[in-house]
C-alpha cells in the first residue's frame, strides 16, 4: 500500500481495514507496537505509518519536501539555526527519553532562544529521523505521542530508492503519470524520474490528453463497466492525493467541502469510485455511538451503502447499539 495515511492513528486502520478482506487489527497494532511499522514525517510531510524498512530508505530521499513543508510555515526559521545543531540537540534530550512535541519544543528554547518553541518542534519532527512511540491502546498511539529518535543512514543511494518508491507507488496507484507521483511523494526529481521509468520494465499507456502513464507488468487494467463498490474512506485517505488531477476520484465542485486543513477533514463516501458523501463517527460518554453520513446526490441510500455503512459502525464502535444518520446536501 506504499504506507498508510496516519494524520490520525485511527485512520491508518481504516485505511487497512477497507482495504483488506481479512484485516487483523491485532497482528496491524502488534506490527507497530513490536517496532516493525513506524509513524512518521513522509510524502508531502504528512504523517504515514510504513514497515521501519522502508522508512529507513525514504526518509533521506524526502529531506527536501520535508524542508520545504518547514520553510512554508515558518519562514526563515532554516536560515536562522543550524539543523546540524537542532540534530544534536534533539538527539542530547532524547537520551533521557522519548517527548512529547511541546515537551521538545519547550526544552530547544534553551538552546534557540527566541525562537518559537513550536517551531523548534515541527522544525525537528520532520528534518530529524524522529519516529512516534506506540502505546498499547486501540489505535495504538495516543493524542500527544512521544517521538525518540531512530538511527538511519545519512544518505540515500537517489536512484535506487528513486526507482523503489516509483514501483511501491505504482502497484497501489498505477496507471500514474511522473507528475502523479510527484504530486503524492511532494519529490520532484522530474529528470531522475524519466530516466529512471524509462530504465524499467513497465507498462505505459497514453491517456486521452497524451500523457504516460506507467504501471507494473503484473497489474490490470479493470474494465471500465465493472462496478466499484461501495467504500468509507477514512480522513485523509491517500486515494485523494495519489494524482496530480484529483477528478478522477472527486468532482471540483465538490472538493472545497472534503479536502479542508481546518475543520479537520472528513471521512469520505465512495460511490462508484467516486467521492459522493462524507462521514464522521461521534462517540461521546455515556450517549449511543453515532455515525453520521452526508451524501451530496443520492437521496436514498442503496442497500449496499446502508449494510457497508453498518460494517464500518460494528468496527469503529465495536457495539450493537449505534446510531447511523443520513442527510443529502446538494
Amino acid at each position: 500500500m506504499c504506507g498508510l495515511n496516519a494524520q490520525y492513528a485511527s485512520s491508518a486502520f481504516l485505511s487497512a481495514w477497507v482495504r483488506v478482506s481479512d484485516f487483523s487489527e491485532e497482528a496491524f497494532r502488534r506490527s507497530i507496537l513490536n517496532g516493525r511499522m513506524v509513524r512518521a514525517s513522509l510524502m508531502r510531510g504528512t504523517l504515514h505509518i510504513v514497515e521501519k524498512e522502508d522508512y529507513s530508505e525514504w526518509r533521506p530521499l524526502m529531506q527536501p519536501v520535508l524542508k520545504r513543508v518547514v520553510n512554508s510555515f515558518f519562514p526563515g526559521l532554516l536560515n536562522r539555526i543550524s539543523l546540524e545543531q537542532l540534530g544534536h540537540e534533539v538527539k542530547n534530550i532524547l537520551m533521557d527519553g522519548p517527548l512529547t512535541r511541546a515537551e521538545m519544543g519547550r526544552r530547544l528554547t534553551h538552546r534557540f532562544k527566541g525562537e518559537p518553541p513550536e517551531a523548534l518542534a515541527f522544525a525537528a519532527r520532520l528534518l530529524l529521523p524522529l519516529i512516534q512511540v506506540p502505546s498499547p491502546e486501540r489505535w495504538a498511539y495516543p493524542n500527544q505521542p512521544r517521538y525518540t529518535w531512530i538511527e538511519i543512514p545519512d544518505e540515500a543511494s537517489t536512484d535506487g530508492v528513486l526507482a523503489s518508491l516509483f514501483l511501491s507507488y505504482l502497484k497501489a496507484f498505477g496507471p500514474a503519470s511522473l507528475a502523479d507521483f510527484q504530486a503524492w511523494s511532494g519529490l520532484t526529481y522530474t529528470a531522475k524520474l524519466r530516466n529512471i521509468a524509462s530504465s524499467m520494465n513497465l507498462l505505459a499507456y497514453r491517456d486521452q490528453s497524451g500523457r504516460t502513464l506507467f504501471d507494473t507488468r503484473d497489474s490490470k487494467i479493470v474494465d471500465k463497466d465493472t462496478p466499484a463498490p461501495v467504500r468509507f474512506l477514512p480522513d485523509y485517505d491517500n486515494i485523494l492525493f495519489a494524482h496530480r488531477n484529483r477528478d478522477r476520484v472527486i468532482d471540483p465542485s465538490i472538493r472545497p467541502r472534503v479536502i479542508r486543513g481546518t475543520p479537520r477533514m472528513p471521512g469520505t463516501v465512495l460511490i462508484g469510485g467516486f467521492v459522493e458523501g462524507t462521514w464522521s463517527a461521534i462517540n461521546k460518554g455515556g450517549g449511543t455511538p453515532k455515525l453520521r453520513i452526508q451524501l451530496f446526490k443520492h437521496n436514498n441510500p442503496t442497500l449496499e451503502l446502508r449494510e457497508e455503512a453498518e460494517r464500518l459502525a460494528h468496527y469503529i464502535f465495536r457495539s450493537e447499539k449505534t446510531e447511523i444518520a443520513y442527510t443529502t446536501e446538494v
